[in-house]
């Protein structure tokens, strides 16, 4: 089957239009990474400004637990999403009723929170949330810290896991 030629003006329209295309996609990945930096930026000066002395704080009060690590910043509970490198790439903020967000632009992909030390041979619990695994954690042995998730579980969960114990034909999620 023979080849349909194009005229010239036609692949040069099409041409640019690629490139133009290509080059929107990467602005727009660099306008992403700049605001997760800036975002990640804002998150450790909140963390680092934000009070340790949370005790009373209605919110753990109501699930009848400890502050467990988290901050109290201008009136709420604040929870750190970090990465396996320990790096805060956002918080969560959660007010005295229970109402949870996260920072605007903060990276909660992979994010986690651990509670407790991590020993190694030692059980790791991963949980989704702060306060219900935490109100579990009461079942099991205080060695035994439960990490909550942000978001994307088993990404977290496999990710986690091929660094810890060197997997590495793990599926990409």
């Amino acid at each position: 089957m023979a080849r349909r030629h194009r005229p010239p003006a036609f692949e040069g329209r099409a041409g640019r239009a690629q490139a133009a295309h290509g080059e929107a996609r990467a602005q727009r990945d660099a306008d992403d990474r700049q605001r997760r930096t800036d975002a990640a930026a804002r998150a450790e000066a909140i963390w680092c400004s934000a009070a340790t002395e949370c005790n009373g704080f209605p919110y753990l009060e109501k699930k009848h637990i400890g502050p467990n690590g988290a901050r109290l910043w201008h009136e709420k509970l604040v929870v750190p999403a970090r990465d396996l490198d320990s790096a805060v790439h956002s918080l969560q903020f959660i007010d005295q009723s229970g109402g949870k967000r996260f920072l605007t632009d903060g990276r909660t992909r992979s994010g986690f929170c651990p509670i407790g030390e991590l020993v190694e041979g030692g059980v790791i619990l991963i949980a989704e949330g702060f306060a219900p695994w935490l109100q579990r954690d009461r079942t099991f042995s205080t060695k035994t810290p439960p990490i909550p998730l942000c978001d994307r579980v088993l990404h977290v969960i496999f990710t986690t896991l091929s660094h810890l114990v060197n997997i590495h034909s793990l599926p990409n999620f």
